[in-house]
């Protein structure tokens, strides 16, 4: 028999073995393709600083600036914490909506500030949201993501606070739309359970009218845990 048809023989008995092997071996191994898609629901926690005191804009930081400021706790932020949900369409982009409790503001003033009394007075706020979410990988199960969108930021206050315009008027409510921006990374250390670092920005209320009194920007620091529920 020639070299060539043993070396023929040979690859042919290799080629049959082999296939043999995956056949009781139940076939080759299938790896999928990564899933991406798929709703996602995040708590999140951590603080909220809002410079009631330090914007001299604000009641807060106009009593301060005249003297006039008896008291105040988290007048500069506190404690924070919020829930979102969303869906994700592939490995680079999602869609979201949340919600944050900020801080309760509580002063006193000891004097008439534009026309406030001297008191005790609170104010009670939060924020809810809507924004488009971009992802970039980074390393491993690591990303880096931004979220563009709008807040509605509400605050509301136990007693009339005066807006800033003249003649002084006095309002209890404090409602107004904003920009949003965010940015953060993400670590998933399964396919659905996530964990994530945030920064989020959405600026004040500035153009106080007869209805809204003037309300500092808002920065958030957060983390946060999340699940996806992969489609």
């Amino acid at each position: 028999m020639s070299v060539k048809k043993l070396v023929t023989l040979a690859t042919l008995t290799m080629a049959s073995v082999g296939v043999t092997s995956a056949a009781l071996a139940g076939g080759p191994d299938y790896v999928p393709a990564p899933s991406y898609a798929g709703v996602y629901l995040e708590g999140n926690l951590g603080y909220a600083y809002r410079p009631w005191r330090k914007d001299a804009t604000t009641v807060v930081g106009l009593a301060k600036q005249a003297r006039l400021l008896g008291s105040s706790s988290r007048g500069n932020g506190g404690f924070t914490f919020g829930a979102d949900l969303g869906y994700q369409f592939n490995q680079y982009f999602a869609v979201e909506g949340g919600w944050f409790y900020l801080p309760k503001v509580k002063f006193t003033t000891t004097g008439v500030v534009n026309g406030l009394a001297a008191g005790t007075y609170t104010v009670k706020s939060g924020m809810a949201y809507a924004a488009l979410k971009g992802m970039a990988p980074v390393y491993e199960n690591t990303y880096v993501f931004g979220k563009l969108g709008v807040a509605y930021t509400y605050n509301r206050a136990n007693a009339g606070l005066p807006t800033n315009k003249i003649p002084a008027t006095f309002g209890s409510r404090s409602r107004f739309w904003n920009p949003l921006f965010a940015a953060g990374v993400q670590y998933y250390f399964t396919p659905n359970w996530s964990v994530n670092a945030q920064y989020t920005f959405v600026p004040g209320y500035r153009n106080a009218s007869s209805k809204r009194f003037v309300a500092p920007v808002t920065h958030l620091f957060t983390v946060g845990l999340g699940y996806k529920f992969l489609m």
